[in-house]
């Protein structure tokens, strides 16, 4: 009854314990003072009665509003449990390629909203399908290597043009394309672009 009466987990037995010992003591205190009320002159002891009882009465408070929210060893479990099943790990994010998903779909979600598209498909490696339109040394100085390929693709009626950013072990593979060629690649997508690619 306790434990429904404050919203205290069951099986946090310490603290419906707690709680009714409080409780039963502060019931034990009132109905004192009321007999020493009754007497038309309470005694010092029944004032400090009084003032215990009420001390114990914020404690219960202070109890409900703490412990109110503290939530059972079986929802704890629970949440785990679901949390594990729900989110995917950084590396099954990062290494998993969703071939389900074409740039075209990517493309017309960004003109869409690209608040959830960036929900949606940033950080998430996709295989795509486009045309050269150029190639360039990337980074700084090129002091990093790899390259930057800026693509094309038409999704409808618009030429799209987005860029794909290889690493410094791709360099031999890039040294062998040319400018017009169409080729497939994976690369993990951030606001439309793509980074870490790899030449299928």
């Amino acid at each position: 009854m306790i434990s429904t009466l404050l919203d205290i987990p069951a099986d946090r037995t310490d603290l419906v314990i707690l709680v009714g010992v409080a409780l039963g003591l502060v019931l034990i205190s009132l109905f004192v003072l009321i007999m020493q009320s009754a007497r038309k002159r309470p005694s010092a002891k029944a004032w400090g009665i009084a003032f215990v009882s009420l001390l114990l009465l914020f404690f219960i408070m202070f109890c409900m509003f703490r412990f109110s929210d503290v939530p059972s060893s079986a929802q704890i479990e629970e949440r785990k449990a679901a949390e594990s099943k729900v989110e995917p790990t950084d590396e099954q994010t990062s290494d998993t390629v969703d071939t389900s998903v074409a740039f075209a779909d990517i493309y017309r979600e960004f003109k869409r909203n690209e608040l959830n598209a960036k929900d949606l498909y940033n950080g998430k490696r996709y295989e795509i399908t486009a045309k050269i339109n150029g190639i360039s040394a990337s980074g700084l100085l090129n002091l990093t290597g790899g390259a930057t390929l800026t693509m094309e693709q038409q999704v409808d009626s618009t030429i799209v043009f987005f860029t794909a950013e290889f690493e410094k072990e791709q360099e031999e593979v890039l040294k062998e394309l040319s400018v017009g060629d169409t080729i497939t690649f994976t690369g993990t997508c951030y606001g439309g672009n793509f980074t870490d690619c790899e030449i299928d």
